[in-house]
């Protein structure tokens, strides 16, 4: 952890920030400007470029994230941006109890010799909110988390490998985002799949907070509650229930879209690619670069253990029902890529390593973690 919040010498992350040339707290009016400095730095992978267009509403993500957020900004000497980073904060279980929990993301950085200077100073800054971070005020957490894509290896030379800086980043293991462009999946198990009602609502929470509650900042009842009320296009009927012959839910997921938040451009198609969107042309058109990737994410999946694989049963449910004609691509998140090789199903993979940073070095808990790939 971060240490333990002291409530009588408390200090505001602009007083934090402020100190460092160039950086500044960021507000809601400057949404736009961080939009245009975005989608100038897509994300680069090895077979395809992406942005993430966040339009028209930056922090529109950021309130689907948490219930707090700081976004940091970098202005080089004609007050253009040229670096942001977010902080989002929210309540997450560890080791079953309740605390705050904050979430590291968005970092981006135009790096050119004349903005060098400027860049090098945000590992200072870094270095100095994980030191304060319990007494900081809106931050007071004693845990901070971040995603890195695994392909990402600039990212992970700079931030986890090198011997350079202060902090650490503490590996948590790795996940996986299984995007399925077409789903033949058939399932035989005899289980009940339907989508939830208002009637069974609270069993519905009770039966996702149960679950989160042994992941390691896994989402809290509130949260949940709170999504189903805020985050546009998230109903009561996306979840889609597995029930065991007693009628006792036993699995769950809501097939969610944050378009509202953040759609996924494809800027460019490697040669493979292009050659799988001519295939896959036969059963649905895929977007060509410049596009929007549609992508709906089976968020909030939790099961009981040692049941079988209960994803079969709601990718039947959703095949049948005609979800997979409505989006590109349907992705879920999974710990254990192994448990899904056989779902009939043309799927990419992508890994993503996931850290808790820290200002010692430790061996981080590898548990079940609550992370969902919709909000990152």
């Amino acid at each position: 952890g971060l240490g333990i919040v002291n409530m009588s010498n408390l200090i505001t992350m602009e007083s934090v920030v402020r100190k460092y040339e160039g950086y500044e707290l960021a507000s809601p009016k400057s949404s736009k400007e961080i939009l245009d400095f975005y989608k100038s730095i897509p994300m680069k992978a090895t077979s395809l470029n992406i942005f993430f267009d966040r339009s028209p509403d930056f922090y529109s993500l950021l309130n689907y994230q948490g219930d707090k957020n700081f976004v940091i900004i970098c202005r080089n000497k004609y007050k253009k941006i040229i670096g942001v980073a977010s902080v989002v904060v929210r309540d997450g279980y560890y080791k079953g109890e309740v605390e705050r929990v904050a979430y590291f993301s968005d970092l981006r950085l135009h790096s050119t010799p004349e903005n060098r200077y400027l860049l090098n100073l945000w590992k200072q800054l870094f270095v100095d909110i994980i030191s304060n971070s319990n007494k900081i005020i809106g931050l007071e957490c004693t845990r901070m988390i971040c995603a890195i894509l695994a392909d990402n290896k600039k990212a992970i030379k700079s931030l986890v490998a090198s011997s350079k800086n202060n902090f650490y980043f503490n590996s948590l293991g790795a996940t996986h985002m299984v995007s399925l462009l077409k789903s033949f999946t058939t399932d035989n198990s005899g289980l009940n799949v339907e989508r939830a009602t208002e009637g069974c609502k609270n069993e519905l929470l009770t039966f996702i907070d149960n679950k989160f509650k042994t992941y390691n900042y896994g989402y809290t009842r509130k949260f949940i509650s709170d999504a189903l009320t805020s985050w546009k296009d998230l109903a009561i009927e996306n979840f889609i229930l597995v029930k065991d012959k007693s009628g006792k839910i036993i699995a769950c997921s809501a097939l969610w879209k944050p378009s509202s938040a953040k759609k996924t451009i494809v800027t460019r198609l490697s040669w493979p690619l292009k050659l799988l969107k001519v295939v896959l042309s036969f059963f649905k058109p895929l977007p060509s670069e410049g596009e929007e990737l549609k992508i709906a994410y089976l968020s909030f999946m939790v099961k009981d253990e040692n049941k079988g694989n209960l994803l079969k049963p709601i990718l039947t449910f959703l095949r049948k029902s005609g979800e997979f004609r409505n989006y590109h691509i349907i992705s879920f998140q999974t710990n254990k890529v192994e448990e899904n090789s056989n779902l009939k199903c043309i799927t990419t993979k992508t890994k993503i390593n996931l850290y808790e940073i820290s200002a010692v070095k430790n061996s981080a808990t590898k548990e079940s973690q609550g992370f969902e790939i919709a909000l990152t």
